[in-house]
């Protein structure tokens, strides 16, 4: 599955939960049903379900065991039979369901290629792997804590945006949000940027940013905390070192300094998974989507009121 699906076509895998050998009924395969969907749910997003006659207290033990979300239903209540058809058409509409959430989930994957990118040399596997295995185990305590962390993010530079201060600590000195190849600091920071970038016109009144309407780049000064005129200074002397003599006009300067800020916008967004060009039809993840209705964000980049 994993060679064969590399695309993440198959939405749900549906498997008993025990597995006997063929030909018998009560010798055991050497891997069981539970197994065989734990693994996949290290590389797949497809759904999980499993059947099962086992005593509930059993099944539960083990997935609990495991950490991860299988759908369960029980084989006695499929039972082919006229009272049952009501049972089967719940079981198959729970089906569609399930395959409807990993088209969601797979279908809004972030499209920036850092999400996929693995350093072999220093054994780092991708952030997209670091979430696969975060859903498969604790998922809602992990996905509570990212609220709660953006959530002190954005009411601090939403209330920039509100009385326009150009007085920003980054937001790494402000929040201690180094990215790296955190999972957790990445979708926080992910989630304020995006933000950001809907609510890109009210950005502009933000004192310190540039005069152009270039939301890439003001999110990046406004995150990082760039002082423009100290970044200007610095560009200005490298400009006179490296030409020996001082410019008649200042077009060199300008060019130069607005140069580094596009290139140090661009790895900003690739360090955050974020492919503006995609935006807002692909690459938000199901749970910041419903951060942002939360927060009355819309991605259309229609502002509305805030809700406090």
């Amino acid at each position: 599955m994993q060679e064969n699906d590399p695309d993440q076509q198959i939405s749900c895998v549906i498997s008993d939960w025990r597995l006997f050998k063929n030909g018998s009924n009560n010798l055991w395969q050497d891997i069981q049903g539970y197994e065989v969907l734990s693994e996949i749910s290290t590389f797949h997003m497809a759904s999980l379900v499993s059947l099962t006659s086992e005593i509930d207290s059993n099944v539960h033990a083990i997935r609990n065991l495991l950490g991860i979300n299988i759908t369960l239903f029980k084989k006695q209540h499929l039972q082919l039979s006229d009272g049952n058809l009501k049972l089967w058409d719940m079981f198959a509409d729970s089906i569609e369901d399930l395959c409807l959430q990993s088209i969601n989930l797979v279908g809004s994957q972030p499209t920036g290629s850092n999400w996929t990118s693995e350093n072999s040399k220093n054994k780092n596997i991708s952030l997209r792997t670091k979430y696969l295995l975060k859903r498969r185990a604790n998922w809602f305590s992990f996905q509570n804590s990212i609220s709660i962390k953006a959530d002190q993010c954005w009411n601090y530079y939403k209330n920039a945006l509100a009385y326009s201060n150009p007085y920003l600590l980054s937001i790494e000195k402000q929040f201690g949000l180094s990215l790296g190849d955190s999972l957790e600091n990445t979708l926080v920071v992910r989630r304020i940027w995006l933000a950001l970038w809907f609510q890109n016109d009210k950005i502009r009144f933000i004192g310190r940013i540039m005069a152009e309407e270039v939301p890439e780049i003001n999110i990046y000064i406004i995150l990082k905390g760039v002082d423009l005129d100290d970044e200007r200074r610095t560009e200005d002397t490298l400009i006179l070192k490296e030409s020996a003599r001082v410019p008649k006009d200042s077009s060199p300067y300008i060019a130069s300094w607005k140069k580094k800020l596009e290139n140090n916008a661009t790895v900003f967004c690739n360090a955050l998974c974020i492919k503006t060009s995609n935006l807002p039809g692909e690459g938000i993840l199901p749970e910041e989507k419903s951060w942002f209705l939360k927060h009355s964000i819309l991605i259309d980049r229609n502002i509305i009121e805030y809700e406090d």
